[in-house]
């Protein structure tokens, strides 16, 4: 399928094509249409299957949709493990992003604080980091999430292999009450996936890949 069949904006699209992505992966087949009708995902997926595309595109929407309707601030947080993939995810969305005019930072222990502490002034739309630093920034009252409409998971099954599922839990809990998305990738079932899951989802949870977890 190609991404114009997604009813994505011209924006997205022309975005997507200066990334070099003209048409759906297999996995991208599967997760875009519940992922953009905002349901709760928790997908199977490994390296090389089209994975940062199959959150990184519905955010775009999401967040371009919410733009019109005069919406600002924070609304989507990406975490995953290390700084490198930080990086890729950030510099992805900067040329996804870019006719579209979002915007991402990233949120890293060793990175410029300046530019960081100006980015969660500006309330930059998207915002990448590691579960540990984000629940530090998040136990400061440095970040205002009252207006999130994304919150996403990459490399699930590594966040918690690592030992950061108490972090996760104190970013899920410093998000105030009201409706959601939550995106969670995963290669395989890890330890108290379940219960993260569970956590951050107030409605049907599907899964992709999975037959349990």
């Amino acid at each position: 399928m190609k991404f114009t069949d997604f009813k994505l904006s011209p924006e997205i699209v022309q975005g997507l094509s200066d990334a070099g992505y003209t048409e759906a992966t297999s996995l991208q087949e599967q997760v875009l249409p519940p992922a953009l009708d905002g349901s709760n995902l928790l997908v199977r997926a490994r390296s090389g299957q089209g994975k940062d595309g199959a959150f990184i595109i519905p955010t775009l929407a999401h967040l371009a949709e919410a733009r019109k309707n005069g919406h600002q601030g924070v609304g989507a947080v990406i975490l995953t493990a290390s700084p490198p993939r930080v990086s890729k995810i950030d510099e992805l969305l900067w040329v996804t992003g870019y006719h579209a005019h979002i915007s991402s930072a990233q949120l890293v222990f060793k990175g410029d604080r300046d530019v960081q502490e100006q980015a969660l002034k500006d309330g930059v739309p998207v915002l990448i980091s590691n579960p540990r630093y984000f629940s530090e920034l998040c136990k400061a009252g440095k970040v205002d999430l009252s207006k999130l409409q994304m919150l996403i998971f990459d490399e699930l099954d590594i966040l918690l292999n690592e030992g950061d599922a108490k972090h996760l839990y104190n970013i899920i809990e410093s998000i105030p009450p009201h409706p959601y998305q939550v995106m969670a990738f995963a290669e395989r079932t890890a330890r108290s996936m379940e219960k993260v899951m569970g956590k951050s989802c107030d409605n049907t949870l599907l899964t992709i890949g999975f037959d349990r977890f």
